[in-house]
């Protein structure tokens, strides 16, 4: 699997679609590329919290966004999403749940852009216990 780069700012999230899109044209597993991303991010962003917060939730939208137009499995990837935010926020001692609940809003941002059956199949993706914690986000439009 190829490796993210910077991650975080709007080259930051053009890299992250395009090593998604990478990832897809060479059959790659777009599951460990979300995880391996969203846990880059909170390497790089250190925190949860302001604009940090907003950058990861700005990851989170790009990953699932860029997984449905490759025609990926966007539930697959939504639940890699938290699983890497997870592990990114306990390597840096940032706040696991705010971590996990705003990756969340991000995958369910983007599932809503997508329409059709994408948000259920995120809502369910994303809801429940990942890693240990104990996650119920809300769509942003609610």
């Amino acid at each position: 699997m190829a490796q993210p780069g910077r991650t975080t700012g709007a080259a930051g999230i053009a890299g992250i679609e395009a090593l998604i899109r990478r990832t897809a044209q060479e059959g790659g597993d777009l599951r460990t590329t979300a995880r391996e991303s969203m846990r880059q991010v909170l390497r790089e962003l250190r925190g949860v919290t302001g604009e940090a917060g907003d950058a990861l939730t700005q990851a989170a939208a790009a990953l699932v966004r860029t997984t449905a137009a490759v025609e990926g499995d966007i539930a697959v990837v939504a639940r890699a999403v938290l699983e890497g935010t997870i592990a990114g926020a306990s390597d840096v001692g940032a706040d696991e749940f705010e971590a996990a609940s705003r990756a969340g809003m991000g995958a369910l941002e983007a599932a809503g852009d997508i329409g059709g059956t994408a948000l259920e199949q995120v809502q369910r993706a994303v809801t429940g216990t990942v890693a240990g914690v104990r996650i119920a986000p809300r769509a942003p439009f609610d």
